[in-house]
């Protein structure tokens, strides 16, 4: 990992810190379907009700997910069988991810998702880093909060 962060030329915790977000999102509240717009970065929860593998200019699995008041496409490009029967093995599922509108109608290509319902909602606006090639946008997150943490805990965030 250390040659991942040299490669974002974090060198140390305090390139770690000012290593600043592109972006934040919101990921704090969860978005009813029918309230859902092209363009909206948005967290859905619901239940899959099919999925479906499609053939056309490029392969795709589609999840249709349904909430009390509508139903959209999940479109996965890169998957596999696994993740097929995954998603249909699940009985609700909270995503996250943006709309755009498809030939089907609204859809969220390549959404994050989780069947941890029992987790509780993001508290504050989640970062998004620029340029992570080799490191997850969550390890990076996660090592800035344990920074962040440590920094805390040893009273050196308020001498600075």
């Amino acid at each position: 990992m250390f040659k991942k962060l040299e490669q974002l030329s974090i060198h140390n915790l305090q390139d770690l810190l000012l290593h600043l977000p592109l972006r934040y999102e919101n990921r704090t509240r969860i978005t009813a379907i029918a309230d859902a717009q092209p363009g909206d970065h948005l967290v859905l929860k619901g239940q899959i009700v099919s999925t479906q593998i499609q053939f056309g200019r490029r392969r795709s699995l589609v999840a249709s997910l349904r909430d009390e008041t509508g139903q959209i496409n999940l479109r996965f490009y890169y998957f596999g069988k696994t993740q097929q029967a995954q998603l249909e093995g699940l009985p609700e599922i909270r995503c996250f991810g943006e709309i755009r509108r498809g030939a089907s109608g609204l859809e969220l290509y390549h959404p994050e998702y989780s069947n941890q319902l029992n987790q509780p909602l993001e508290t504050t606006l989640t970062p998004v880093y620029p340029k992570t090639e080799g490191i997850s946008q969550n390890q990076l997150r996660k090592l800035v909060l344990q920074t962040l943490a440590t920094l805390q805990q040893s009273q050196l965030l308020a001498n600075l």
